[in-house]
């Protein structure tokens, strides 16, 4: 252990300097006993972290090994005994992997349904294929979101939970508001409906100032217009099913899974953002 005053090497453990005296502080017992766990977990060094959000810094661990208790590690936080510190977070930029290997996962479920019900014409297997094909890239989204989400104040129960009743109660909104306004369907009323009842499930749930930072608004935006997406694009996809065209339910999955993450995803987060900003 290096003394910070005269710089000479003295033995792990000792409190002051053998050639000094000057009192040496061991700067780990100032972190919580999670950030310590997953400092060493990670195996990231504090010294190389990095707050500058570029691309390259960003997605650099996606194509990295990682082991099951990282990811154990990530499905612990938001928990009153898990989050850090914000000083233990405020000089550090996430560096997501997780929501890669979610994706990988959906994606071979999504094709072992696919397998069950093209090439064995197994009806059995529709309903799977089409709430994987579904959830698969817009919960995928919401994982980078929540590893994004540098204070580690949101535990992932809280997540699924804002996923299903959030994308519920803003579609339930969009009904409400499509009725009123004469279910017209000019695409710009059901994109004014959709927004706009997307909007108030997001005040509602990120009014809270337990999650005060602008990032906990993204999350949270991106979680509702999750469950937004994916109950959306099951529906369209049960109806072009029962029009009789496979082509066209597989069609549906496909291109409304290329749009989710710029569309409702993206859009509900930048709303939750908004929110948290004007809240201060």
């Amino acid at each position: 252990m290096k003394c910070p005053h005269c710089a000479y090497s003295n033995p792990e453990g000792v409190k002051f300097c053998l050639n000094c005296g000057h009192e040496i502080v061991d700067h780990d017992e100032n972190y919580s006993i999670f950030y310590l766990f997953a400092h060493r977990v990670d195996k990231i060094p504090r010294n190389e972290r990095s707050v500058e959000p570029k691309f390259r810094n960003i997605f650099s661990r996606v194509f990295r090994q990682h082991s099951e208790m990282e990811a154990e590690r990530l499905f612990i936080v938001g928990t009153g005994l898990t989050t850090p510190k914000i000083e233990e977070v405020v000089n550090t930029w996430p560096k997501p992997w997780l929501f890669a290997r979610v994706f990988l996962i959906a994606l071979v479920a999504y094709l072992g349904l696919y397998l069950g019900v093209s090439l064995f014409e197994n009806i059995n297997f529709i309903p799977g294929l089409i709430v994987v094909g579904a959830f698969a890239v817009p919960f995928t989204t919401l994982i980078f979101f929540w590893e994004m989400n540098a204070p580690q104040n949101i535990a992932i129960y809280k997540i699924v939970y804002v996923v299903f009743i959030g994308g519920i109660l803003s579609l339930l909104l969009a009904l409400v508001f499509y009725d009123i306004l004469g279910n017209n369907t000019n695409v710009i009323v059901i994109g004014i409906c959709e927004e706009l009842a997307k909007v108030i499930a997001v005040i509602y749930f990120v009014r809270n100032l337990k999650y005060r930072y602008i990032l906990n608004g993204l999350l949270l935006g991106a979680a509702i217009g999750a469950g937004f997406a994916a109950f959306e694009t099951a529906g369209y996809a049960l109806r072009a099913l029962l029009s009789g065209s496979f082509h066209m339910l597989y069609s549906t999955i496909l291109w409304r899974s290329i749009f989710a993450p710029g569309g409702h995803v993206a859009w509900a987060a930048l709303t939750g953002a908004a929110v948290c900003i004007v809240q201060g």
